[in-house]
């Protein structure tokens, strides 16, 4: 039997593989919770793993890290995922049953920012469908803390935002 790491590697691969979607670290963390397989420091601490191995991407942003399998990452679950038995590649597929449309509204809008000059910062607003931006929109603003509060306030405004930009410019 394959040891745990192994295991938990593979799994986050199959994750990973199976979603249409780049997963948040903590959908992936609420998986291994939910299952009762790992605490959210093992999932941590294997998540690094891969990412050094170069098996998953990472992309992080200020209030989000998210992770994609990589193509050495692919080539690694098509030798390994055997190693899954058939039950839990059924709970993953339950798990992405009941929780992929909800991953995609989660992920599909999302916004990071960052330092260009002494007292400028670069705000990156996006609405994503399907992993397509529908909207990439770049502000520029004077302080870190405009920064911020464009980004904490991105989530709950970009339908508003969108839906009034595309009334105003179809006109």
């Amino acid at each position: 039997m394959a040891k745990p790491n192994t295991i938990y590697k593979t799994i986050i691969l199959y994750l990973l593989d199976r979603s249409e979607c780049a997963l948040s670290n903590l959908q992936i963390s609420d998986f291994f919770l939910q299952e009762g397989f790992a605490n959210y420091f093992k999932v941590q601490s294997i998540l690094a793993e891969l990412i050094r191995l170069g098996l998953i991407n990472e992309q992080v942003t200020h209030e989000n890290t998210q992770y994609t399998i990589s193509e050495k990452g692919q080539e690694t679950l098509s030798f390994s995922k055997d190693k899954l038995n058939h039950d839990l590649k059924n709970d993953i597929r339950l798990f992405f049953e009941q929780n992929q449309m909800s991953f995609k509204l989660e992920n599909s809008v999302f916004s990071d920012y960052r330092r260009i000059g002494p007292e400028s910062y670069q705000v990156d607003l996006h609405i994503q469908d399907d992993g397509r931006d529908q909207l990439a929109l770049q502000i520029n603003v004077h302080t870190k803390e405009q920064a911020e509060a464009i980004c904490n306030n991105w989530k709950n405004s970009s339908d508003e935002v969108f839906a009034l930009l595309m009334d105003t410019l179809l006109k």
